[in-house]
């Protein structure tokens, strides 16, 4: 198993560990949909495995390419196969 560390906003747990995006705004839905999109596309498997509470509040993290503004974060893992 590879796997790949990714710093994500906290709101993007519950979606990444438990399919449950019912806290999340269209825009927020939108955002996770486009990134993991791009992951699967890049990696063939992205599948969130545990989670480090190591980073806190930030205005740049990985999804930030996705229109996502400052948030509390922490280092997500991922299981990306190969």
């Amino acid at each position: 198993m590879k796997t790949i560390e990714l710093i994500i906003p906290n709101h993007f747990l519950s979606p990444l560990f438990n399919s449950d995006c019912s806290g999340l705004e269209d825009d927020d839905i939108k955002a996770l949909d486009h990134m993991t999109d791009d992951m699967m596309t890049k990696y063939k498997c992205f599948h969130a495995i545990n989670t480090r509470d190591d980073v806190g509040f930030l205005k740049y993290h990985d999804m930030e390419p996705y229109n996502v503004l400052a948030a509390d974060c922490v280092t997500v893992i991922f299981d990306v196969g190969l």
